[in-house]
Formats: structure tokens, C-alpha cells, sequence
């Protein structure tokens, strides 16, 4: 997924990540921390771990599909439609 960049709808981008990490893929608070730390590395400016812990229990909130993208081939993720998602 495309890096969050401050200025260029970063919080926007940041917070997709974390729903497709949590509902996407259903993984639990600390799976998605890790995955969204590795993630935090190509954004700009990055975001703290209070900021990304914030993001993922938002995230987990969201109405709607839970393990969407769990059974889909690697190959497929991009055609799989995502939920539009607001904090």
C-alpha cells in the first residue's frame, strides 16, 4: 500500500492500512501493530506508536465484512474491492 505522506491525505492513507490489516485479514490489536510499525517506515513524517495503536482500535470499530481478504490468493488482493471506511 502507498505510504502515508503528511499533506497528501496521509491520515486517510495510514487509516486504510489499518482496516485492511484488521478487517481485511482479521488480525488481532498486536499482529496489526507489528505490521503497521513495518508499514510506518515508508511514511512521512511517521506516526507514533500511540498514533498507530489509535488507528488500529479505530479500525476494529468499523462496521461491516470482517476476513475479506483472508482466502483471496496474493495475486487477487488488488481486484478484492475495499470497504470505504471514515474515522
Amino acid at each position: 500500500m502507498p505510504p502515508a505522506i503528511s499533506g497528501s491525505g496521509g491520515h486517510n492513507a495510514a487509516f486504510k492500512v489499518a482496516c485492511t490489516i484488521v478487517l481485511g485479514f482479521g488480525l488481532s490489536e498486536g499482529d496489526a501493530m507489528g505490521l503497521m510499525q513495518r508499514y510506518n517506515q515508508s511514511c512521512s513524517p511517521q506516526w507514533s506508536e500511540k498514533e498507530l495503536l489509535h488507528k488500529i482500535r479505530q479500525a476494529a470499530k468499523q462496521p461491516g465484512q470482517r476476513n475479506y481478504l483472508r482466502n483471496v490468493p496474493i495475486a487477487k488482493w488488488e481486484s478484492v474491492k475495499q470497504p470505504d471506511h471514515k474515522q
